[in-house]
């Protein structure tokens, strides 16, 4: 098999949520982004790709040449129990659908580890890609761990027990996992054909942090690194906070306590295009993330030739190698965040070139086509 030989790949999605998982709306969270991002570019190679996603209604849809079954399932968006129990459910009718199309499908790619359980008992090769932190004693992070421990880490155990191969996002990831299971670090990609860099003139400079208000994504740090700016400095950048979560009242609330409102500037979410118009119009994109499995956003503002600032966690070591084409600090320390914002809203005599560097490194290995390069080695590898 090699890069001209057809394959035939079913691409089960998150579950999640309806509401961000509507293709023909562009309405698109990060990882179902990823799954369509890669499944066009597979297509494109001229493989047939068919992703599943829960939706209202049974039917099938076409988006270029990427086939989309939908599998009629309870909307039910909010996370804990019931979610799970609705992915599982997800699961199994997916389980269903499939059953008399098993022989046709080469390889099943799985996401998530509930709305993708019952799939893991088809006889079909599974290639497990894994988006978000891996819970209990397969990592020493904690922080999504789902309501039970032990159906969680029987779920976690089975999932990975029953994959042919496991793609992680980042190299520490993979250095964890490859001790125990077949591993391959392939990275998230982007279209680069969406990033062009359109100059957008703006009264005002930015600073800009995109993503979930959550407590893990570190904006608390960012809002006390950017106050330690000069008053001047602080005129001369704005803040900019695009998102929605659970943590965005507290955010509302540092920003008071601190009087920045008239610096920091708080927008909800947004859909793709318009997102990437906030970032075209910022200068510096900083994601202080206390873990993040890849970030995604990191690629999208280094695309446009923005100034990435992140925290030195597993996902952006990937990514940024430190003063060449973005800048790295220490989880969680304000005063190691302040001193590269002063720095790189001070110097200018290096940043263009860290930008064309940072240009440079999304078109090398980050890009859809790169990564599904990589994807088709792989399974040639497993043939």
């Amino acid at each position: 098999m090699d890069i001209g030989d057809k394959l035939n790949i079913a691409y089960i999605s998150t579950g999640s949520t309806v509401k961000y998982e509507n293709f023909s709306k562009n309405q698109l969270k990060g990882t179902e982004n990823q799954i369509y991002g890669l499944s066009k570019s597979l297509s494109e190679l001229g493989n047939d790709i068919t992703i599943y996603r829960r939706w209202i209604n049974w039917n099938k849809e076409f988006y270029g040449k990427v086939k989309v079954q939908n599998i009629k399932s309870f909307k039910y968006e909010k996370p804990g129990i019931i979610l799970m129990i609705c992915k599982l459910v997800f699961s199994l009718k997916c389980l269903i659908y499939i059953w008399n199309k098993r022989k046709y499908i080469d390889y099943l790619f799985l996401v998530d580890p509930y709305s993708t359980f019952f799939l893991t008992f088809l006889k079909i090769k599974k290639v497990i890609i894994i988006h978000n932190q891996i819970p209990l004693k397969l990592s020493k992070t904690v922080n999504d761990l789902l309501p039970s421990f032990i159906l969680n880490y029987f779920l976690q155990k089975y999932f990975f027990g029953r994959s042919n191969y496991i793609i992680t996002l980042n190299k520490e990831m993979y250095a964890n996992l490859s001790q125990k299971y077949n591993c391959m670090f392939i990275p998230n990609g982007i279209e680069l054909n969406k990033y062009k860099n359109t100059i957008i003139v703006s009264k005002e400079k930015k600073i800009m942090y995109g993503g979930r208000f959550v407590e893990n994504k570190g904006i608390q740090y960012l809002i006390h690194a950017y106050n330690k700016l000069s008053e001047e400095k602080k005129n001369e950048y704005k803040l900019l906070l695009v998102g929605e979560g659970e943590y965005k009242n507290k955010i509302i609330s540092l920003v008071k306590q601190l009087s920045l409102e008239k610096h920091i500037e708080i927008k909800g979410w947004l859909d793709s295009d318009a997102f990437i118009e906030q970032i075209k119009s910022c200068e510096i994109f900083v994601l202080p993330s206390l873990y993040e499995t890849f970030g995604i956003v990191l690629i999208e503002a280094m695309a446009l030739k923005k100034i990435v600032i992140a925290s030195n966690v597993s996902g952006p070591k990937t990514v940024i190698k430190n003063g060449y084409n973005g800048f790295l600090f220490n989880k969680g320390d304000i005063s190691s965040l302040y001193r590269i914002l002063k720095k790189v809203t001070t110097e200018n005599s290096k940043l263009n070139e860290i930008k064309e560097n940072a240009y440079k490194t999304v078109i090398e290995y980050f890009t859809f086509n790169k990564v599904a390069e990589k994807y088709i080695k792989l399974l040639n590898n497993m043939n």
